[in-house]
C-alpha cells in the first residue's frame, strides 16, 4: 500500500501523514504517538472523517501496540505506557482488550506490570502441517487404489458376462 503512486501523490499532499506513516513503519512509537495527537485537533472538525475519528485512531494505536509487542515474550507494561504516551492502567486495559479479543496471544501480570506473549513453536506448526500433508496423500492413495481395483472388477465381471 506504502508503495503505490496513488498513496505516494496522496500523503506527499499531507506530509504529516507521511510523517506518521514513517514513524510507524520505523518503529518510532514515541514519535508516531505524538504526530498522531497532533492531528487529531485538526482531523476533529473533518466532515467525513470527524464521527469516526476516535474510533479510527484507537484501532491504528491497538495495531501499533500490536507491533510494538509481538516480538516479545515477556514486555514491561510501564514501557510499552511510556511509548504510547498512556498510563499503566490505561495500557493494561488496552492490552487485556487485545487479549480478550484474541489480537495478541498472552497474558498479564498486573503485579509486575508484565505482559507474557504465548508464541507458536514454528517447528511444531510446521511437522503438524507436514503430518497433515501426509494424511491426506494416504487417504487420498487409497481412494486411488479403491477406484482402481472398482474398475478392474468391472471390467472382469464384464469379460465373465460375454459368452
Amino acid at each position: 500500500m506504502v508503495a503505490s503512486s496513488k498513496f505516494k501523490s496522496h500523503a506527499e499532499s499531507v506530509p504529516e501523514l507521511a510523517e506518521i506513516i514513517e514513524h510507524f513503519l520505523n518503529g518510532r512509537y514515541d514519535e508516531f504517538d505524538r504526530c498522531l495527537q497532533s492531528i487529531h485537533a485538526h482531523l476533529r472538525f473533518d466532515t467525513v472523517l470527524g464521527t469516526k475519528l476516535e474510533k479510527t485512531l484507537q484501532q491504528i494505536k491497538r495495531k501499533a501496540i500490536i507491533q510494538y509487542v509481538a516480538p516479545y515474550k515477556v514486555v514491561d507494561l510501564k514501557q510499552v505506557g511510556q511509548a504510547f504516551h498512556m498510563n499503566d492502567a490505561d495500557i493494561e486495559e488496552e492490552i487485556a482488550a487485545l487479549i480478550l479479543s484474541k489480537q495478541i496471544k498472552g497474558k498479564i501480570d498486573s503485579h509486575q506490570k508484565l505482559l507474557y506473549s504465548f508464541k507458536e513453536d514454528q517447528q511444531v506448526l510446521t511437522y503438524r502441517k507436514a503430518l497433515e500433508s501426509g494424511n491426506r496423500f494416504m487417504q487420498d492413495s487409497k481412494q486411488m487404489v479403491l477406484r482402481s481395483n472398482q474398475l478392474a472388477f468391472a471390467k472382469v465381471l464384464e469379460s465373465n458376462e460375454q459368452p
